[in-house]
């Protein structure tokens, strides 16, 4: 069904829930992706998409496009069977890190991606390469378009960053576009951590800018301050939330350690024009509605005293920059990626949470069966960052065989996340650990 493209809406845009019941969103959803809303950030990804190529006549057989980091996105089947010609890219080996991209030793790529195509679709003019985003193999020149959905973050650092659009640029003719998805940072400076960068917008920018590849004029940030616009509560660090409950609802924007962050998408041109502005409409309303949801997150869930998974920061997936990506990777994939480090010595260590500007009471139960000496240790880091952890708070507690009990209370600072860890120099089984509970709360 042919769908037209109507010009009524900016989509270079952030992502927002409002999207989803816009007419022209829902037009393409429903009847190109055979789809009903599920308010999560990569459907809002590949239907955004799929507007701005339609809104720029990119969509029909006299066009010629590619994708980059593509696995095996729904986009690929949709585009590529309604242009004259279209490629699939990624780096589509045996080893890598990324299940959407890891192919049989010996299986094509196109096999690969073909057979996850939907039945009835036209995939004759659909190829597929191993390719580095880095350095791309077509002529210079010769694309109407190309798009990429959530893969750019995912490149390296800057110089990886500025050779891909570089690359973009020589290969898009005269009057083609990049139409670009990425991981947008609220109220925090870059997320600089390869494999999983996240931007704050004036990074992009600059990007853009040293590139030679400029977004349109307007770049729409608006967002309706309703509650399901509000970030996903972060409920990880809290004993007896799993994994399937904890993304079982959808939302289109999330949180980490207490930074809010979504999508958004960018449509890209050459241009031979000096110093042109990006006008970011409603772009510190916006923040400061996020800024203020997080803050009543930690009030609503912390406000009484809440059960801390105990060993969720021994787990090397909670240690990951990668763990909001975690349905994409293998299971060997934390190899490729930055780890948090952590004492050795640590039987105990909670996640890195976020109270804002509250005082936190921590509350510390051990059972054992022996006597035994531990350390506790309250570690404090900034939000999102790697590195920079410090002892704030550490005591020396004696444990008598059977029940014992500590409280530890700390005024925490705004742009920190905290942990509570517990270590001994002895093995744990010469005392004979028979339970622990951390228990917090905030005022």
């Amino acid at each position: 069904m042919n769908i037209e493209a109507k010009q009524q809406k900016n989509w270079q845009k952030l992502c927002a829930a409002e999207d989803f019941y816009h007419p022209e969103f829902q037009d393409v959803l429903n009847q190109v992706f055979n789809r009903s809303a599920s308010f999560h950030r990569k459907q809002w990804e590949f239907v955004t998409i799929y507007l701005n190529l339609l809104q720029n006549n990119k969509i029909n057989k006299n066009m010629t496009g590619a994708s980059f980091g593509a696995g095996r996105e729904p986009l690929i089947y949709l585009i590529g069977s309604r242009v004259k010609s279209f490629t699939a890219t990624d780096l589509y080996i045996y080893d890598t890190g990324w299940q959407t991209a890891k192919i049989n030793k010996q299986q094509s790529c196109r096999d690969f991606v073909m057979e996850k195509a939907p039945m009835g679709i036209d995939g004759s003019a659909i190829d597929v390469k191993e390719m580095d985003m880095r350095v791309l193999d077509f002529p210079d020149n010769s694309l109407d378009f190309c798009y990429s959905s959530c893969a750019f973050e995912h490149i390296g650092h800057e110089a990886d960053f500025l050779a891909h659009l570089s690359e973009v640029k020589r290969v898009l003719k005269a009057d083609g576009i990049y139409v670009m998805t990425t991981e947008y940072l609220f109220n925090h400076s870059t997320f600089k951590v390869q494999g999983n960068y996240k931007f704050d917008a004036e990074y992009l920018w600059q990007l853009f800018e040293k590139s030679g590849l400029y977004p349109d004029a307007e770049f729409d940030a608006t967002m309706h301050q309703s509650l399901i616009n509000k970030p996903k509560l972060d409920l990880s660090p809290i004993a007896g939330m799993t994994q399937p409950l904890m993304v079982s609802i959808h939302a289109p924007t999330l949180e980490k350690q207490g930074v809010p962050y979504t999508s958004c998408c960018f449509v890209l041109r050459k241009s031979n024009q000096k110093n042109i502005g990006l006008e970011q409409l409603s772009h510190a309303d916006t923040q400061q509605f996020m800024a203020k949801a997080s803050t009543a997150h930690v009030r609503k869930i912390y406000s009484q005293y809440q059960y801390l998974n105990p060993i969720s920061g021994l787990k090397k997936s909670a240690r990951s920059a990668l763990a909001d990506h975690l349905e994409f990777i293998t299971a060997d994939a934390d190899q490729h990626f930055e780890q948090l480090e952590i004492d050795g010595n640590n039987f105990i260590h909670t996640d890195f949470v976020y109270y804002a500007e509250h005082t936190c009471h921590f509350v510390l139960d051990i059972s054992c069966r022996q006597e035994a000496k531990i350390n506790v240790t309250l570690v404090e880091k900034p939000q999102l960052i790697m590195q920079g952890r410090k002892n704030v708070m550490k005591q020396t507690m004696a444990c008598q065989a059977g029940h014992s009990q500590l409280t530890l209370s700390h005024a925490c600072q705004a742009d920190k996340v905290y942990a509570l860890t517990v270590s001994s120099k002895q093995d744990i089984s010469h005392f004979d650990l028979k339970s622990t509970s951390i228990r917090v709360k905030v005022n």
